[in-house]
């Protein structure tokens, strides 16, 4: 019993006590495809980067939402930055945006694809946790049967790195 308050006490700091592990901000997306808006707070959303031989960065970024896959891939010596078909650099895979139909993801195109295909994305880094990204992008870009759809308003934020 003379240590009963002792044991109440360490019990209800540990109740309130803080982890080390910090919650990650919600992952959102959204974009609007031929006038029908796509959007997803769901966990796959992310990206990743792999070294290429030339020293340069190649970032892939996964957008699911229902129904759509966006792809997007540039190479490029930073992450952040902005990118379109035009600013590919020579030599490696080109800047691209992939839009799959998740009924059969596998039937795919990119806009390397498919001629008159225009877009951009930009990429930027939360200053406080550099592990996340955020961006816009849009344009148009080949669906799945290799026609060119128009892509406008989109966006994602905290989309995490994804370990390659």
């Amino acid at each position: 019993m003379k240590h009963l308050p002792l044991a109440i006490f360490l019990v209800t700091l540990t109740m309130f006590s803080c982890t080390s592990e910090t919650a990650l901000p919600v992952t959102e997306v959204s974009f609007v495809l031929d006038g029908q808006t796509f959007t997803s707070r769901a966990k796959q959303n992310n990206y990743g980067t792999e070294a290429t031989t030339s020293g340069l960065t190649e970032l892939f970024i996964d957008i699911q939402t229902d129904g759509k896959t966006l792809l997007l891939f540039c190479t490029t010596p930073t992450i952040e930055g902005t990118f379109t078909h035009l600013n590919s650099i020579d030599g490696e895979r080109g800047n691209r945006i992939g839009l799959c139909d998740e009924v059969d993801p596998t039937f795919c195109k990119t806009t390397g694809q498919c001629d008159q295909t225009e877009f951009v994305f930009t990429v930027t880094r939360q200053e406080n946790n550099p592990d996340l990204i955020s961006g816009t992008f849009e344009g148009k870009v080949c669906n799945g049967e290799g026609q060119v759809v128009t892509i406008t308003s989109g966006s994602f934020k905290n989309l995490k790195r994804f370990p390659f």
